[in-house]
């Protein structure tokens, strides 16, 4: 990919004013809490927790894309009374990554730095 196009590519995907942007059902808003990834920066080793609004026990979908919108991972992880709080362990490449979980119809997108 060129430059170029890559840079428009990525002012694409964050114009809406920040790092998270989120596309949640209105029945749950209330309560759902952005997710989070820490550290971020980090070396391929990452938490992410999040509040879905699901009760009970259930699985979201985790996705890692690269900028280029390509899966690179994909994993289910286990949630508990809503909560996403799991440690992932990827061999990324340096770069910026996309951290995208679907929980029922809460769907989220964090953007992740590998820097090793």
């Amino acid at each position: 990919i060129k430059a170029q196009k890559l840079s428009n590519l990525v002012k694409s995907c964050f114009t809406s004013g920040g790092d998270v942007f989120s596309r949640v059902a209105p029945a749950v808003t209330s309560e759902v809490e952005l997710g989070k990834v820490y550290p971020n920066p980090n070396n391929g080793t990452f938490v992410l927790q999040a509040k879905t609004g699901i009760t009970g026990k259930s699985t979201a979908t985790v996705q890692i894309m690269d900028m280029t919108g390509k899966v690179v991972s994909q994993s289910l992880v286990e949630m508990n009374q809503g909560m996403i709080n799991t440690t992932i362990n990827n061999n990324l490449q340096n770069g910026m990554y996309l951290v995208k979980y679907t929980a029922g119809s809460t769907t989220q997108t964090i953007r992740m730095v590998v820097q090793k």
